[in-house]
Formats: structure tokens, C-alpha cells, sequence
């Protein structure tokens, strides 16, 4: 498993500790680091905080939007389901309407009047017609 930042981060400042608090403590003094070396370590040593405070915005960075990435990823699967009861909603609804276009058809057939009941009507209307014709000519 690899180290996190901040635990190599620390155990560079620790490094750096030891190998400046060395030569002091020990009975050689001579050891030293040249210029380049020493300016160096001092910088990495100045960065250390920086590195720590940047880690830990990082840090609520990535929990942040790994909240906002679980918080899509259920939208999607919401969105997901209403499309599902869209769909199932949209066929009930066409056959709703397929049922309604039959019924009026049926509805249209019933309110027409039969050959017969025509008939009956033209019947009655001729027979009325010939009476009253038939009354006009007996009063002529």
C-alpha cells in the first residue's frame, strides 16, 4: 500500500530533523551539507506546512465530490425510473384510448337508426301524408 501524502510529507520533516540534529549531537562535528543541499532541505522544510494545508483542502475536495458524484448518481437512477413510469404510463394510456375509440364507435352505430326503424319512419310518414291527402280531397 502506498504511503499517503502527508505521511511522506512527515517523514521527510523527520528525515530532515534527524540529519540536521545529528551532526550536532555527534562527536564529529565535521559533517556538513554544501549550499545547494542545505537550501535545499530549507525549502522542503518551508513547504511541509503548505504541502499539509493544501492535503487537507484536497482531502474535503475529493469528500465533497464524491458526495455530489453519489448524489448525481442517484438522480440519475431516479430520473431513470420516471422515464420508466413515463413509458408504462404513455402504453396504458394508448390502450385507455384505443378502448375509448371503440366504445365511441360502438356509441356512433347505436345512435344511427336501423334500416328497419327508417322504414318504420318513412312508413308512418307516408301513411300520414296519404291521410292527409286523402282529407283534402274528401273536403275538395
Amino acid at each position: 500500500m502506498k504511503p499517503s501524502y502527508r505521511r511522506k510529507a512527515t517523514l521527510s520533516f523527520v528525515l530532515a530533523l534527524l540529519l540536521w540534529g545529528l551532526p550536532l549531537s555527534s562527536p564529529a562535528q565535521d559533517v556538513c551539507f554544501d549550499e545547494v543541499t542545505a537550501g535545499r532541505m530549507v525549502v522542503e522544510l518551508e513547504r511541509i506546512p503548505n504541502l499539509q494545508r493544501q492535503l487537507v483542502i484536497q482531502e474535503s475536495i475529493t469528500v465533497e465530490l464524491t458526495a455530489q458524484r453519489d448524489l448525481l448518481l442517484e438522480t440519475v437512477r431516479l430520473q431513470k425510473e420516471q422515464v420508466d413510469l413515463s413509458k408504462e404510463a404513455l402504453v396504458s394510456q394508448k390502450e385507455l384510448m384505443a378502448v375509448q375509440a371503440e366504445n365511441c364507435k360502438r356509441e356512433i352505430e347505436a345512435a344511427k337508426p336501423s334500416f328497419w326503424e327508417r322504414l318504420g319512419t318513412h312508413s308512418a310518414s307516408f301513411g300520414i301524408g296519404a291521410v292527409i291527402a286523402a282529407v283534402l280531397v274528401l273536403l275538395l
